[in-house]
């Protein structure tokens, strides 16, 4: 059969052509396409094929796939529209009259064989044998009398159907199809001639007999791996390979497929359908096994060719609102694709060029960056598992923008990759529109890919990303001209824990800035720069074996460790500091930061406020007692001999519970830190307690009191006061509670009051009222402070002295 290599044929020019039998094999599934749950799917293929009637002009269905063996020809994809084909032509002889019938019947029967066969099952043969040479009587079945019995049960009542066959998945499907064709094709008799015509058949498909091309057993399990259902992408590349047809029906080029040592001159649906089904499915397959059924890679591919969809459109939108709008829909369908134009000639040539460069053997995609945050094979399969988030997305866009471009070499991928991920690392981006801009700077810095380094010395232009970090790049790419052989050692640096490819302030505590012109970034003196880059490398260490320990940072050593080198906080609003609300280096938060405190502006790096928290962590650096080779121990010696009492850090530095309570990191403060609240969350509005009042719970031993109540309480609210509260006193029949709480300006107060019933002077006990009045406690008629109160800066041992006499009191 190799004279019918990727030639053009209708189902009965196939017939008439070859002496082969059309044998579906064992390892295809069932015919599904008349499925009961199939019916749009079925209206659909079988709506196309009317449309290509009646516009009486041929139409290619796309390749079918197959070898020859035996005088068997045997389909390995194309199946169910050999199967459908086949009612088709069944379906029309029937009704064109006697003539057509024998024909049809003469051609199917042709040397004493039937030539269209299952080996699924015997009895889809012989459904399909009694079809042909017994017929169903389609008048008859409109005519009948009981039109209650519906087109399934007359079949299945016509004296040649074999009860047995209604337990046959394919047989029940044809039965439906039937049904379906009937309904469309009834008054169609003149279609017969279209479909049967030598000449001009209006319907055709590629042949192609993959024995000639060299495939073994792997490809016809791959092709056949699919189960037993249609699924939702093989619905979606029907629809998307005829969309293709369409739009480039004109001014179509001519794509030459070189394959096994065979070369196709192919439109671009034919080379689109054909690579998709062979080539392209080689690397896909790897892959089989992350989303959905294991035994196919359909949706991992559909994923894909949406993801490469949405890039091209990305790089030629800027609506906002058609941006946003895309990005919330799913994506799941061909018609949701389609209507938003994301299909269209720029997008599919697109997806074609991209799916050819990328490169893959039998273990999935070749890799040829070693950078740990950019692994080209983990972001590929957040692609395939539709899990890919915007900074990646803009990583991956620029890899393929590399691979794209056939006159650069692999080996220049890294340096471009080194570049493109430090600058998504170090910028948010968090929108739609972001991802249109980055894509666009991508585009621009692409032209240079492959001499990046010489690039950026030029000391060009780059929007969108952040301008520190482009000036960060383009100062170590002058330090890299003058000595190429510091690529590994940077590249390392960048790499390490924490950094993610910003290492400005390594670049500072070394020196190298001091010898940089910032109006070129280049340096001023090239001829120190190795003792300068020698201090980065050692400064580096330091800096790596420090946010190591983050990531097994207990009872916030390293918040406490930093404190005693002085006020790192980092500042939000006019009142309001963190204590660095990340606890892992790799996932810090950006805003309330290591990273924010470390992050310079070459614009102003002496003048601005987190000069002076940056040279805190120099101190650390540079602390001759500090063992970089034990960080733990070294930050609990510093913390063990911090002795500045008359400090607002040194409770915080002292008990990790202070920082613990402060959930996201967050204090509210006044009074140059004389005034604190310990914040549940980022605001006042959320549970919050006062500072002083978190003290005494913490160092007010209450164990001689255990018969009564003892109480934290948090609160939430500019105006609401958090307390310590003991309830439970009762004295002569009278229930009291003590509450010790901290007004502004660390006035402090103990207050006694009666907790139930009313509260006012004369409701109190006279002996106890006395008592009270004598040692000072002062009567306070304002609602919210209710109650006998003194307020002393020695709240501890007033408290627990009037504890002690409540408890005595008879």
């Amino acid at each position: 059969m190799s004279e019918n290599l990727g030639k053009k044929y209708s189902f009965c020019q196939l017939l008439k052509n070859s002496d082969s039998a059309i044998v579906i094999p064992l390892i295809q599934r069932d015919y599904v396409q008349g499925k009961k749950n199939k019916k749009e799917v079925r209206q659909d293929f079988l709506k196309t094929l009317f449309d290509y009637f009646e516009k009486g002009q041929n139409q290619d269905l796309d390749f079918v796939y197959g070898y020859s063996k035996d005088n068997e020809y045997i389909p390995l994809d194309g199946q169910q529209r050999l199967t459908t084909l086949f009612l088709l032509h069944t379906y029309l002889a029937s009704i064109n009259g006697s003539e057509s019938q024998s024909e049809w019947v003469e051609l199917i029967n042709r040397d004493n064989q039937f030539k269209f066969r299952y080996e699924v099952r015997r009895s889809s043969t012989e459904f399909c044998k009694g079809l042909v040479n017994q017929g169903i009587n389609f008048v008859e079945f409109e005519e009948r009398e009981d039109k209650k019995i519906g087109f399934e049960k007359y079949v299945q009542n016509l004296h040649w159907y074999k009860l047995s066959w209604n337990l046959d998945a394919t047989v029940c499907s044809m039965i439906n199809m039937l049904f379906e064709i009937h309904l469309m094709f009834k008054d169609k008799q003149h279609y017969y001639d279209l479909l049967f015509s030598d000449e001009n058949p209006v319907l055709t498909f590629q042949f192609l007999d993959l024995e000639n091309l060299k495939q073994g057993d792997e490809l016809y399990i791959k092709m056949n791996a699919r189960g037993k259902m249609l699924t939702s992408f093989e619905n979606f590349k029907a629809r998307f390979e005829e969309k293709i047809g369409l739009i480039f029906k004109d001014n179509d080029v001519s794509r030459t497929l070189t394959y096994d040592d065979v070369e196709l001159e192919l439109n671009t649906k034919e080379y689109f359908s054909f690579k998709i089904d062979s080539v392209w499915s080689n690397l896909f397959w790897n892959y089989r096994h992350l989303v959905g059924d294991p035994n196919n890679y359909d949706d991992e591919i559909f994923n894909f060719i949406k993801e490469i969809l949405l890039y091209h459109f990305f790089k030629n939108n800027s609506d906002s609102v058609i941006l946003d709008e895309v990005f919330k829909s799913k994506l799941e369908t061909f018609n949701q694709l389609n209507d938003f134009e994301l299909i269209n000639k720029g997008s599919i040539n697109y997806l074609i060029e991209v799916l050819d460069a990328l490169q893959y053997d039998n273990n999935g995609i070749k890799t040829f960056c070693s950078n740990r945050y950019f692994d080209e094979e983990k972001l590929f399969k957040l692609i395939l598992e539709r899990k890919i988030q915007n900074p990646d997305r803009v990583k991956f866009y620029g890899y393929l923008q590399y691979l794209l471009n056939k006159d650069f070499e692999k080996s220049g991928l890294q340096d471009w990759m080194r570049v493109v991920v430090n600058l998504v690392e170090n910028k948010i981006i968090n929108s739609q529109d972001m991802i249109v801009a980055a894509f666009k700077s991508i585009d621009n810095l692409v032209l240079h890919a492959d001499v990046i380094i010489e690039y950026l010395i030029k000391n060009p232009n780059i929007s969108f990303f952040e301008v520190n970090q482009i000036t960060e790049e383009k100062i170590k790419a002058h330090i890299l001209k003058e000595n190429p052989d510091y690529l590994q050692d940077l590249f390392s640096i960048e790499q390490s824990t924490f950094h993610a490819g910003q290492i400005g302030y390594l670049l500072e505590v070394s020196g190298v800035l001091e010898n940089c012109d910032f109006s070129t970034n280049s340096l001023v003196d090239p001829s120190v720069l190795e003792n300068l880059f020698q201090n980065l490398k050692s400064y580096s260490q330091k800096a790596i074996a420090l946010f190591n320990f983050l990531d097994s940072n207990e009872d916030f050593l390293f918040e406490r460790g930093m404190l005693t080198y002085g006020n790192y906080l980092i500042k939000k609003g006019d009142n309001q500091y963190n204590f660095s609300s990340s606890k892992k280096a790799a996932n810090y938060e950006r805003d309330y930061s290591w990273k924010r405190i470390l992050s310079l502006d070459f614009k102003n790096l002496a003048g601005s406020s987190w000069s002076k928290k940056r040279k805190l962590f120099y101190q650390l650096f540079d602390d001759s007692e500090f063992d970089f080779s034990d960080v733990k121990k070294s930050l609990k010696n510093r913390i063990h001999s911090y002795n500045q009492v008359d400090k607002w850090r040194y409770d915080f530095i002292k008990d990790s519970r202070y920082i613990e309570a402060c959930r996201q990191g967050f204090i509210f403060t006044k009074n140059k830190f004389k005034d604190i609240q310990l914040l549940n969350a980022s605001q006042m509005n959320h549970l919050r307690v006062d500072y002083h009042v978190f003290k005494f719970w913490n160092e007010t031993d209450l164990s001689n009191f255990e018969k009564f109540s003892h109480y934290l309480e948090y609160v939430k609210g500019n105006y609401e006061i958090p307390y310590v509260s003991t309830n439970g006193i009762m004295l002569k029949k009278k229930n009291y509670s003590v509450q010790f709480y901290n007004m502004e300006n660390n006035d402090f107060y103990v207050r006694l009051y009666k907790f139930k019933g009313y509260n006012r002077i004369e409701d109190y006990d006279n002996e106890l009222k006395s008592l009270l009045l004598d040692l000072g406690l002062v009567w306070n008629d304002n609602e919210s402070h209710k109650g006998f109160s003194f307020n002393s800066s020695n709240y501890k041992n007033v408290t627990l002295k009037y504890l002690q006499i409540l408890t005595s009191f008879n």
